[in-house]
This record gives structure tokens, C-alpha cells and sequence, in this order.
């Protein structure tokens, strides 16, 4: 691929410039691929410009393969914005019609936008400033398009102290009679963090780390005030989520499972047509999350779009590693390295989270989920 074209999002205010075709080279390879014989695929020797496969759709091609790149690294490596992006974008496409009405999903953001650093925090809103003066706009296009719904799912990158993560932010809005199809008051917001305090707490046990959320909670009300919100009259909480464990890095995994149990509870109030007040607190989320499930399903998506970003005229194939092939990555800021065997699964699924939602390092199979399984998972 000849040019990064990852979404552009509030921290990446300025677009690139729409690819097309040209922007892309595909590498053949002459490596094994297995497949049953269904399907003839253009073999490595014929090169005529008719047989060069062309993504009929190269911005969703380049974003899509990167996220199967990503997620096919490891079980637990931390995943790419392109991958939490793909996999929540196709959870919004497949709503139902009168949810979907309903719903904002935008791109994940961070972490300049939510930085502790305030010199590249404001740097940040100069840009959305200079691209907004550019395109002559009395207001940046993407606050515009956060208001055109009531409710909105937002998956953020962070990047602090305390790690580098995933997190979702949500809030639900309201309309004036003035204004009836501008969603910018806030009701209510919500922040859900599945990192929990490295420090435990007397009874051995991890709780949300506070000092992270209220400074998000503050750069989040900051977001709202710059972008013509209203949220003087809105109530904050913090979300209950199943834990990460210590070590781990599956924060985006965990930040799709959120989206998806949030968009379900939608579609449930929209059913039964629960009216949403002011006050309306937050679900309390699944007490057990499969990160490892989740991740073989974002993998799916991405592999699903990336066959459709080439116009259907491609499919699914296994290509094989060299045997204990090794490679290095980044996790956390320090140097991890990873083999093939690294994307098997845990031994057995992680143990249910209490009801307060602290992380029990102790629970009963939290020391066999740490374990790789042996084999084929």
C-alpha cells in the first residue's frame, strides 16, 4: 500500500485526500495457500493489467487489511484503531433501520484529544480550527454530525500513566423545540474504562482507576463546551465493565464487546418503547467478557469487508508461516517477541467478575485463563 489512509477522526481532524486505485500496489506471493478448489484464483504468472486485482473500494481495502494484520498477530496484542474502527463500523451498518435512525458510531479518537499533555491538547483544536476556516464551515463538520442523533457510541484511544487503551464514551441528548433535529443537549454521559488500579485495594481486589476517568471526565466536558454542546445540566457516570487483567492488552476487544451490549440495549428500549429520562444511569455491563472471542469476530469482520472492498472479486484464504517464525512488537511501550503459537487461545475462558466489578486476580480459573492452550484452539 503506497498511502496511509486511516480514518480521519477528531484527532485526525484533517482528512487525506480521497484514494483511489493507483494509490495501491498488491504484492503476490508465491508463498502455500490452502483452499478446497472452489474458487480459480489469478495465478502469480499472469500480469496483464486485466488480471491485477484493483480494490473497487481502496480506502475500506487499506483499512480493512490492516486490521486483519493486527488482530492476526496475537491473542493479546494490542489491536490498531483501523481494527476497533472496521469491526464498530459494521455493528452500526447491520442495525436495525429505526435503531440505526437512532444511533451515532464515529471513528475512534485519541489520544491527542484526550491527552494530559495540554500543549497537545490544544494543538488538536488548532487543527480542527484551521481545517474548519479551510473548508468554510460555521462549525467543525464533525461536532455537526455528532448532533444529528440522540444516542452516540464512541470508542476513544488513551494513551496516560496508566496505559495505552480503548475506552468508550457514550452520552444521550436531547433536541430543542427550536432545533428539533439537533441533538446538543446532554442528558447524560458515560465513561467505561476495563483498565483497572495496578495498586490493589486492602482486600487484595483492583478497582477503576479514578484519577484516569476524572481527568477524562473533565477533557470530555471541554470536547462538549468546544463543540456548542450544552451540558450544564448533564449527568455524569462511570460505566461498569467486565475487568481487564492485569498484563493484559485487550482493551479493544473489550471496547467492541461494549459497543455491541450498548447497541443491544438500544434495540431493547426500542422495543419496548421505554421512555429515556434525564436520569437515566448507564447499564451496568456483562460480568463476563471473552476477549479472545471478540477478537476472532472482529477478525471476521475485517476479513468479510476486506473481500467486499475489492468488489466481491476475492475470498478468504489461509496462507502459511514458517514454522516458529519469531517477530517483534510493541506493547505498552516496551518490546515484545511474538511467535505463530502466540495467537493460540487461554486454556479455558476468564472467570466471572464479581458484582462490584473489581478485578480479582485470585478468582477461582483466573490463573488457568492466563494460561495458552496447547494445540488448536
Amino acid at each position: 500500500m503506497a498511502e496511509n489512509t486511516e480514518p480521519a477522526t477528531s484527532s485526525n481532524p484533517v482528512a487525506p485526500r480521497v484514494a483511489d486505485p493507483y494509490d495501491y500496489s498488491i504484492r503476490v506471493g508465491d508463498g502455500w495457500t490452502l483452499g478446497d478448489g472452489t474458487f480459480d484464483r489469478v495465478r502469480e504468472t499472469r500480469k496483464t493489467k486485466r488480471d491485477i486485482p484493483r480494490p473497487t473500494h481502496p480506502d475500506m481495502a487499506f483499512r480493512a487489511l490492516s486490521a486483519l494484520s493486527s488482530l492476526q498477530l496475537s491473542r493479546d496484542t494490542p489491536v490498531t484503531m483501523a481494527a476497533v474502527d472496521v469491526a464498530t463500523n459494521e455493528l452500526w451498518n447491520y442495525m436495525p433501520p429505526l435503531v440505526r435512525d437512532l444511533c451515532a458510531l464515529p471513528s475512534p479518537a485519541g489520544p491527542e484529544l484526550w491527552s494530559t499533555s495540554d500543549k497537545k491538547h490544544a494543538e488538536i483544536y488548532d487543527r480542527v480550527k484551521k481545517d474548519k476556516e479551510a473548508r468554510g464551515e460555521s462549525e467543525y463538520r464533525f461536532y455537526t454530525d455528532l448532533k444529528t442523533k440522540p444516542w452516540v457510541f464512541w470508542p476513544i484511544y488513551v494513551e496516560d500513566d496508566w496505559g495505552k487503551d480503548f475506552l468508550t464514551v457514550a452520552w444521550h441528548a436531547y433536541s430543542t423545540p427550536e432545533t428539533p433535529d439537533r441533538y446538543d443537549q446532554i442528558g447524560t454521559w458515560v465513561i467505561y474504562d476495563p483498565r483497572r488500579n495496578p495498586k490493589a485495594d486492602n482486600d487484595g481486589k483492583h478497582s477503576l482507576i479514578k484519577e484516569r476517568l476524572d481527568w477524562l471526565n473533565g477533557r470530555l466536558s471541554q470536547f462538549f463546551k468546544r463543540g456548542g454542546f450544552n451540558a450544564s445540566k448533564a449527568a455524569a457516570f462511570y460505566g461498569n465493565c467486565s475487568p481487564m487483567g492485569l498484563g493484559e492488552s485487550t482493551s479493544g476487544e473489550r471496547c467492541y464487546a461494549t459497543i455491541k451490549e450498548l447497541i443491544n440495549n438500544i434495540i431493547a428500549i426500542t422495543i419496548t418503547k421505554e421512555n429515556v429520562t434525564r436520569d437515566h444511569a448507564w447499564p451496568s455491563l456483562s460480568r463476563w467478557v471473552f476477549p479472545y472471542w471478540y477478537r476472532v469476530e472482529m477478525a471476521g469482520i475485517a476479513a468479510w469487508t476486506a473481500m467486499a472492498s475489492h468488489g466481491w472479486n476475492a475470498r478468504v484464504a489461509v496462507e502459511c508461516l514458517e514454522p516458529k517464525l519469531g517477530f517483534e512488537v510493541v506493547v505498552d511501550g516496551e518490546k515484545r517477541m511474538l511467535g505463530p503459537e502466540d495467537l493460540s487461545g487461554p486454556a479455558r475462558g476468564p472467570p466471572i467478575t464479581e458484582q462490584d466489578y473489581r478485578l480479582d486476580p485470585n478468582a477461582v480459573g483466573a490463573l488457568q485463563y492466563t494460561e495458552r492452550r496447547q494445540g488448536a484452539s
